[in-house]
């Protein structure tokens, strides 16, 4: 019995590490397309009627200037309208908002989440009249000149679900609005981007994205988990839609500044993650075998993010213990020191291409790369934790107070730029 016992978690152990390698090598494929060029969407005229959708929970610190940022577009005003959701508001979002221009909706609800938000704001526009598509912001977002103008582009390009680009507003706060940077430059240019250069589909990341008007009468909106724009995501593959990623505009999102705040974020966004796997990752990977279609097989394996964290830490713990009771060499330790070192190396230096990439001239955000390693560890914790209290997930607000302005980044549109900091 002991000797069945022993061998079956001997067996165990290298099955979980063979999975993790395998989703190693996945990742590491996307990160060498993380040096790939972007395919150049051509500018084109505007055409395209754009509705921009804000759900907004208690936001009047930040509303009115996000709003501000969208009036100033270089984009024909005839062709965007911005709609506000304030959702059970306790604050003056509402007021905020319409007196910066936006039009309004009001919603009171027990269901309380951005995801009834989103779905009550679309049956609101959809009353409206015609719009070609929709473009989702957080409060908290500012967009620059040419967002809405190179969503155009890709709208008339035939991309009908378009995920932008995030920047910080505040990246240099301290050091956790630092770190969060870096993780959002090195996931966009390793994670995130790689996938539409590889044929693949991206992933929706909340905000900044674009959804056309025929998809959303295609499949509506039903995403009410914690990560609402994850959940899309997979049912926009299921259905045969991919997410573009557009590497050429961006809009830019206040960071939280405390370590409170952060891990309360990272900790619903685990959770729902973990959600999306067990209602869509065996549907999209079993769908994507039959069909032989490689973007629901990779899509599935992105809903497995969170997770293979923790089965990694799992594999280390199981590792030890077979080795301890059997004396089996686990399936990772036959692998050679020097492939290992390499590895942690190499995913360690990650955010210095993605610095190169986004982050300007300014290197204060880089200091703070060495405590990076540290950072991936806590995310395996949280994802570990988040996995235990799957269930008691409830939908928490990151509270927001930056109110800058397009100005006061010091941004304007450039010719053949993606965008260009002003000089003095």
């Amino acid at each position: 019995m002991a000797h069945g016992f022993l061998v079956a978690l001997s067996l165990l152990q290298d099955l979980l590490a063979a999975t993790l390698l395998v989703y190693g090598l996945y990742l590491g494929v996307l990160e060498v397309g993380g040096f790939l060029r972007s395919d150049r969407v051509p500018p084109c005229p505007p055409r395209r009627r754009l509705a921009v959708l804000v759900p907004a929970h208690d936001e009047a610190a930040v509303i009115g200037a996000l709003v501000e940022s969208l009036r100033q577009a270089e984009y024909p005003r005839e062709l965007y309208d911005v709609f506000v959701v304030a959702d059970n508001c306790g604050d003056g979002t509402a007021s905020a908002a319409r007196a910066a221009g936006a039009i309004v909706f009001e919603r009171r609800s027990r269901r309380r989440g951005k995801g009834y938000a989103l779905s009550f704001g679309w049956r609101q526009i959809r009353r409206r009249g015609h719009y070609d598509a929709v473009v989702v912001l957080d409060a908290d977002n500012l967009a620059p000149p040419n967002l809405l103008g190179r969503l155009n582009d890709h709208l008339q390009a035939g991309h009908k679900i378009i995920q932008c680009r995030k920047q910080s507003k505040n990246p240099v706060d301290n050091g956790v609005t630092a770190l969060k940077t870096l993780v959002l430059w090195t996931s966009d240019r390793f994670i995130y981007a790689p996938k539409t250069r590889l044929g693949l589909s991206s992933v929706l990341l909340g905000t900044a994205m674009c959804i056309s008007t025929e998809v959303l009468q295609d499949l509506g909106w039903h995403c009410f988990c914690l990560t609402e724009d994850f959940e899309f995501t997979a049912q926009a593959v299921l259905a045969g839609y991919r997410v573009h990623w557009a590497d050429d505009t961006m809009i830019y999102e206040e960071q939280p500044t405390t370590l409170r705040a952060a891990l309360k974020q990272h900790v619903r966004w685990a959770r729902g993650q973990h959600q999306v796997f067990f209602r869509y990752g065996a549907r999209l990977f079993i769908s994507g075998l039959v069909r032989r279609d490689l973007r629901r097989i990779e899509a599935a394996a992105q809903t497995a993010q969170s997770l293979i964290s923790v089965v990694g830490a799992v594999v280390a713990l199981l590792g030890w213990l077979t080795w301890s009771l059997t004396g089996h060499v686990p399936l990772l330790d036959r692998i050679p020191f020097w492939i290992w070192t390499g590895a942690v190396v190499l995913q360690s230096l990650m955010p210095l291409p993605a610095y190169r990439q986004y982050a300007g001239a300014d290197p204060r955000t880089f200091w703070w790369v060495w405590l990076y390693p540290l950072l991936l560890s806590g995310l395996v914790a949280i994802a570990a934790y988040a996995l235990v209290t799957v269930r008691h997930g409830r939908w928490d607000v990151t509270p927001h107070g930056r109110a800058m302005t397009v100005s006061e980044l010091g941004l304007v549109a450039a010719p053949g730029r993606e965008l260009a900091r002003r000089q003095g």
